[in-house]
C-alpha cells in the first residue's frame, strides 16, 4: 500500500494501482499332461497263461500245486520257491497284477525315456522285489516315474501313481464358484492440479475446490457438507465448503454402500516477491515496490477464493513520525480472485515525498487479511502482513512487507 503526505488518505494498493474496478480474470490450468499308453491286459496277462500251462506232478503233494492252480511244478517233488508260494497265497488276481503293472513302458522324452519295458520275462527275477514292495504302503507303482511331456522347468517327471487324466471332483472348478455381485467404488479428482503438483486424485482439498467423482454404478450421492453442484448416476460434482473440515461423500446402490473422507484446508500463508521498483526524481523522498501476491499452502487450489486487505491505523510510531498524522492504512475495498495456482494478483507498497528536515523514524501496518470463497459472506481473516516502514537523517526509506523489501536514497 502507497503512503503520500500530499493527501489526507493512503495512497492505493495494489488494486487501487492497477486493478481498482475489477478483479483480473481466472485462468484455467494448463493426471497339459499326457498320459502313457499301456499294452491290452491280454498282453498282459500272457505270463500267466504260460505259467498255467507247465505240467504238474502227482507224486507227493505236486498234484495239489496243480489243482490249486500253482504255476509249474516240481517233478523231484513238488517243491517251489517262496515266490511261487507267495503267487498262490495271493491268487491268480494278484499275479496277474503284477505282470500288468511291470509292463508299462516309459514314454516321452526326458531321463525316464532310456528304461526298458519290464515283460514277462523279467517276472521271475523280480518276484522277490514285487514281494517286498507288495508290503510297502506305497502303490507299487510309485517306483516308475512316469516321463512328463511338454517343456519348462519342473515338468521332468511324474509318478505314475498320480493320475494326470483323473476328472477334477465335482464343484471344485472355477464354474463352481459363487457369483457375487460386482463391489460398489467410486473414483474422484479435483477440477485442477495443485500448485505443487500434488496431483488430482488427493484426498486434501481447498475451501471452494471443485471435486468429480464417478461411479462403478449409478446410485444416489451425498455429501456430509459442502454445497453439491450437480450429481445423479454414476457422476458427482461436489464443491468443497467455506470453512475447513472433514467431509465424507457417499454413494448408495441398493445394499451397497462406497464412502470416501475428504479434509478441507483453509489458505494459511501470503507470500509476496518483488518484481520492480518505482523511480522518484534526485533528492526526493521516496521507495515503492511492486510485488507478486500468492497463498498457500501450495499443495491445494484456491482458484475459487478471494483476497481482501482490511483497513486499519498505524503502530510502533517513533522519531519523524511521531510528529504527522494521517498514517492509517486504506487499501483497495474490492475482493480480488486468486487464479486456480494460487497465484495472479499484485501489491503495491511505497512511502514518498515526506518533507524536510528528514530524522529518524519508523511505525508500521499489521494488516489482516481476509479470503472468501465465490463471493460468498463477508470473509474470514487467516493470516495478518507486516508493512513496516523505516526513515533516516538523510532521507533514506526501507520499507518491508510479506517477506519482500525496498530501499532507496534520495
Amino acid at each position: 500500500m502507497s503512503f503520500d503526505t500530499t493527501s489526507t488518505h493512503d495512497l492505493a494498493s495494489a488494486s487501487t494501482q492497477g486493478n481498482a474496478t475489477s478483479a483480473p480474470g481466472k485462468r484455467s490450468q494448463t493426471s497339459g499332461l499326457s498320459a502313457p499308453q499301456r499294452q491290452p491286459p491280454e498282453q498282459q496277462l500272457a505270463g500267466a497263461a504260460s505259467a498255467s500251462s507247465s505240467p504238474t506232478s502227482l507224486h507227493g503233494t505236486g498234484w495239489l500245486a496243480g489243482v490249486l492252480g500253482f504255476g509249474g511244478g516240481d517233478s523231484s517233488g513238488g517243491e517251489r520257491d517262496e515266490h511261487d508260494h507267495h503267487d498262490a497265497k495271493h491268487g491268480k488276481k494278484h499275479h496277474s497284477k503284477h505282470h500288468r503293472e511291470h509292463a508299462e513302458p516309459i514314454t516321452g522324452g526326458g531321463e525316464g525315456a532310456t528304461a526298458r519295458a519290464i515283460g514277462e520275462s523279467d517276472h521271475d527275477d523280480d518276484h522277490e522285489k514285487h514281494h517286498d514292495k507288495h508290503h510297502h504302503k506305497k502303490k507299487h507303482r510309485h517306483a516308475h516315474a512316469e516321463p512328463i511331456t511338454g517343456g519348462g522347468e519342473g515338468v521332468a517327471q511324474h509318478e505314475a501313481g498320480e493320475a494326470t487324466g483323473r476328472p477334477a471332483p465335482p464343484g471344485s472348478g472355477p464354474e463352481a464358484m459363487p457369483n457375487k455381485a460386482a463391489q460398489l467404488t467410486f473414483s474422484h479428482h479435483t477440477a485442477h492440479e495443485a500448485p505443487d503438483g500434488s496431483g488430482r486424485t488427493r484426498t486434501t482439498v481447498g475451501v471452494g475446490e471443485v471435486v468429480h467423482f464417478t461411479g462403478s454404478k449409478s446410485g444416489t450421492w451425498s455429501a456430509s457438507g459442502g454445497p453439491v453442484k450437480k450429481g445423479g448416476g454414476k457422476s458427482f460434482q461436489w464443491e468443497a465448503m467455506e470453512r475447513p473440515g472433514t467431509v465424507t461423500i457417499t454413494l448408495r446402490n441398493g445394499n451397497q454402500v462406497a464412502t470416501t473422507t475428504l479434509h478441507v484446508i483453509a489458505p494459511n500463508m501470503l507470500h509476496m516477491v518483488k518484481y520492480k521498483e518505482d523511480h522518484w526524481p534526485k533528492g526526493v523522498q521516496g521507495a515503492g515496490m511492486w510485488t507478486n501476491v500468492t497463498i498457500g499452502p501450495s499443495s491445494v487450489s484456491f482458484g475459487n477464493v478471494e483476497w481482501l486487505e482490511v483497513p486499519g491505523g498505524p503502530s510502533n510510531i517513533t522519531g519523524y513520525f511521531a510528529k504527522h498524522d494521517h498514517l492509517n492504512h486504506q487499501p483497495n475495498p474490492q475482493w480480488l480472485g486468486w487464479n486456480v495456482k494460487n497465484a495472479g494478483l499484485y501489491d503495491h507498497a511505497s512511502l514518498y515525498r515526506w518533507p524536510k528536515p528528514w530524522s529518524k523514524g519508523s511505525f508500521q501496518w499489521v494488516i489482516p487479511n481476509k479470503y472468501r470463497v465465490n463471493g460468498k459472506g463477508s470473509g474470514e481473516v487467516f493470516i495478518h502482513t507486516h508493512q513496516v516502514f523505516h526513515l533516516e537523517a538523510n532521507g533514506s526509506t526501507l520499507i518491508t512487507k510479506g517477506g519482500a523489501e525496498v530501499r532507496r536514497t534520495p
